[in-house]
């Protein structure tokens, strides 16, 4: 109805900048009072509706910037401080609910890439502790370090070995350590 149209628009007309409805369409209820009472009989009667709409807001881009603050501090945490963010974090809101008071709760999944950043000292640390060992013996030291996930050794030319497994070279120069 027009009433509703009107009370629809009051409403939208109150949100703030970047700020959207919990619900699309809020529920209105009418209350409908005449005076004097239906079936009297008067020369003069009023007739009166009030019209009330009830829904809450929130701000999409202040809840997905305090998830991701939030899986920021998580991390600072929880992971080393060789960790940095790789990229930017993906949000997405799962959920909105309307509590009790007004009271909004937004559920927003924050995911992020969070990598290891070897300095130069660690790496020629790694590539002196993993020079003239054998390459599943580099692979266990490497991975004993904080952010290694993944190692892939490649032994290139030639290789005096008489223990039958490839031995890694003791010139640590020629050993790259990448990440």
């Amino acid at each position: 109805t027009t009433l509703t149209q009107k009370a629809l628009t009051n409403i939208h007309a109150q949100l703030k900048t970047g700020e959207q409805l919990v619900t699309a369409d809020p529920q209105c209820n009418a209350k409908t009072t005449a005076t004097p009472a239906v079936g009297s009989s008067a020369k003069n009667f009023t007739v009166a509706v009030a019209l009330t709409c009830t829904d809450a807001a929130y701000n999409p881009q202040t809840a997905v910037q305090q998830a991701e603050e939030r899986l920021k501090q998580e991390a600072l945490q929880q992971l080393d401080p060789g960790f940095a963010l790789t990229g930017t974090i993906a949000t997405t809101i799962e959920k909105v609910v309307q509590g009790e008071h007004q009271q909004v709760t937004v559920l927003v999944d924050a995911r992020g890439v969070w990598k290891y950043h070897f300095t130069a000292a660690q790496k020629q640390d790694m590539a002196r502790r993993i020079a003239r060992t054998t390459i599943t013996d580099a692979k266990t030291l490497l991975f004993r370090q904080t952010g290694v996930a993944n190692a892939a050794i490649a032994v290139r030319g030639p290789i005096i070995d008489l223990s039958g497994g490839k031995v890694i070279t003791d010139d640590v120069r020629a050993i790259t350590i990448n990440g």
